[in-house]
């Protein structure tokens, strides 16, 4: 009797598989399925038992083409997909920049697989996948995680700052060099001192360059600027504190 079996994990299309032959005389038994699972069996009769080795070797070089490997049974380690290692890294980011507001991070969670999934955005974004990432990051966290300004709105942006500061349960009274810093001072200038005026508070100011004409970004603890770092350079987002004034 002459028997194989193969195992495939792939990341990119989540299967996670086996392949097993036994060839006894001119008899092929096949036998696949879900790692973990009994699976499926087909049986296939040849004329002789080189025609049914024959077939085997074939059907191999088939799983071969396709990934199998050689393997022990419940060898090969489940790999997560793509999807779904995005959909923990951008839960981990809502978890971290809104600091112990859990509820507020699992609906801005909610909304981001909702803009993810929405058909408009998907064809908008058709072949795009990472700004199609960062538009449903940005919409399902837009004034309530993540504030997103035209690039002179001074004005909305001292808003924003209100809206976020509230939701993350945090007060700051800034200190602004003029009378009326949303219509007299530059956006860019009023991000670095709000940064620098959040320090004592154990908070930072990030700023994620979309690539276009508005400021976007987040507040978060000072103590998680490494994991929120390593958490936007998986997301392959541009992240970063504004420059000082």
């Amino acid at each position: 009797m002459h028997s194989h079996y193969l195992e495939l994990s792939d990341a990119a299309s989540g299967e996670h598989k086996f392949y097993q032959l036994q060839v006894d005389g001119s008899l092929l038994t096949i036998r696949y399925g879900r790692i973990g699972t009994n699976g499926q069996q087909q049986q296939l009769s040849f004329a002789s038992p080189e025609e049914a080795l024959e077939a085997a070797e074939k059907k191999l070089r088939e799983k071969a083409r396709k990934g199998y490997q050689p393997a022990e049974p419940g060898q090969t380690e489940k790999r997560e997909t793509r999807h779904a290692r995005q959909l923990k890294a951008v839960r981990t980011l809502y978890g971290l920049i809104a600091l112990d507001n859990q509820t507020l991070a699992d609906e801005c969670f909610q909304l981001f697989k909702q803009h993810l999934q929405d058909e408009d955005a998907k064809e908008e974004f058709e072949d795009d996948p990472e700004g199609l990432q960062d538009y449903a990051i940005q919409f399902g966290a837009t004034s309530s995680l993540i504030f997103s300004v035209d690039w002179k709105d001074g004005v909305s942006l001292l808003e924003e700052f209100d809206v976020l500061l509230s939701n993350i349960g945090h007060q700051v009274t800034f200190s602004w060099p003029c009378a009326d810093p949303g219509e007299e001072m530059p956006v860019a200038q009023l991000m670095a001192l709000a940064h620098q005026q959040l320090a004592p508070h154990g908070l930072q100011l990030w700023f994620w360059d979309t690539g276009c004409d508005s400021y976007q970004g987040w507040l978060g603890r000072t103590a998680d600027a490494e994991q929120i770092y390593a958490i936007t350079a998986e997301l392959d987002l541009n992240a970063s504190y504004p420059e000082h004034a």
